[in-house]
């Protein structure tokens, strides 16, 4: 799987923009450090003007050292997740089928 984004540690309370550059299908992987991860959500689109709302679930009360995957099936240009805890590991991949 090769790596579109990762970052180790980085503060869970603010927001990331990942350009996907058109990659797909996706998988999005958190791992909460050092705390709960209260929330994190997560909104795709052709640019920072023009996002919808994808997942608002899955990572939410993600507790310390647990790890969340999403499945984002489709091609995407920007990913935007925006969050509220300690600290994640984040990873986005693209997903290569054999």
């Amino acid at each position: 799987m090769p790596l579109l984004f990762s970052a180790d540690a980085v503060a869970a309370s603010g927001t990331y923009d990942v350009n996907a550059a058109g990659a797909g299908p996706i998988r999005v992987f958190v791992t909460a450090k050092g705390g709960t991860l209260t929330s994190l959500s997560v909104k795709c689109g052709p640019d920072t003007s023009h996002l919808a709302s994808v997942d608002s679930s899955v990572f939410n009360s993600l507790s310390a050292n647990a790890t969340g995957m999403l499945w984002l099936d489709r091609p995407q240009d920007l990913i935007r997740l925006s969050g509220v805890g300690a600290q994640m590991d984040l990873r986005v991949s693209r997903y290569l089928s054999a």
